[in-house]
């Protein structure tokens, strides 16, 4: 009997081996299993029916499939549009949950006063960005120590601005309110023009011993600047606004002082490119 012929042989005894126990398989009792009274956890039982000989099987709730309850549409899970508003004011640089009443009149002198000294930092900005000229900047900016600029300006300043452009500043509060960081955001521009200068005419500079350029802005500036107030929030001596420019969408963060009405922080919160 040659390789093949074994081959066949052992095949057709484990397939009849198979058959035979299928057979006797099929031939035992199903006896349904009894709940248990010693232990709650399992006496709750689940009846399934078996496809092969039409008897039912009993099993204990740990091994019955579990059924879970249908998911919670979400906003990003169907078709509910989501919110376009803007978001509210936060009435204080960190989130809170308490409800902000709506905003006041537009006759407000308070209203009035805050449009006012957003406008003129704006103006101020787009003159400092073409002559680096932040001598009026106190007039519509402050250091307010309960509003702390978010932790990317006071770095900026402290271990950025400071060290290179210092001398070219008053004294800096600690920590450096809005008032700080405006004039050493363009007391560091103007280094970087100076020593892109300085590079044009033949002078080695080096990028790593601080900035170089870009230069002064050159365009005309638009005048007035084109504004949007979207809201403006006063709350005794602190208000906020959000503000919408040709560049940017704004939330200023203002505190009421002697003087007036100052700016304590300036946020973006969307840039349009």
């Amino acid at each position: 009997m040659n390789r093949w012929a074994i081959t066949l042989v052992i095949m057709l005894a484990v397939l009849a081996s198979f058959v035979w126990m299928l057979a006797r398989r099929s031939a035992w009792p199903t006896t349904a299993a009894q709940p248990s009274t010693s232990n709650p956890s399992v006496a709750v039982q689940v009846a399934l029916t078996a496809p092969t000989a039409g008897a039912t099987l009993i099993l204990p709730t740990s091994l019955a499939p579990t059924v879970y309850p249908p998911p919670t549409l979400t906003p990003g899970s169907s078709r509910t549009r989501l919110p376009t508003s803007l978001p509210p004011p936060t009435r204080t640089p960190e989130a809170t949950d308490t409800p902000l009443p709506p905003t006041p009149p537009a006759a407000s002198n308070d209203i009035i006063a805050i449009q006012e000294v957003i406008l003129r930092a704006y103006h101020l900005r787009a003159v400092a960005a073409r002559t680096f000229d932040t001598s009026q900047f106190h007039t519509v900016y402050t250091n307010d120590p309960q509003t702390r600029l978010v932790p990317e300006y006071e770095a900026f300043v402290q271990a950025t601005a400071v060290p290179l452009v210092g001398p070219r500043m008053p004294v800096v509060a600690s920590p450096p309110g809005a008032l700080d960081y405006f004039r050493a955001y363009f007391a560091y521009g103007q280094l970087g023009a100076e020593r892109l200068q300085q590079r044009q005419r033949g002078t080695p500079v080096s990028a790593r011993e601080g900035p170089v350029g870009p230069g002064p802005r050159d365009d005309p500036i638009s005048a007035p600047p084109s504004l949007d107030f979207k809201g403006i929030w006063v709350f005794d001596a602190r208000a906020e606004a959000v503000v919408d420019s040709p560049s940017v969408l704004e939330r200023y963060y203002l505190v009421k002082t002697p003087d007036g009405w100052r700016i304590s922080r300036q946020d973006v919160l969307k840039a349009h490119f």
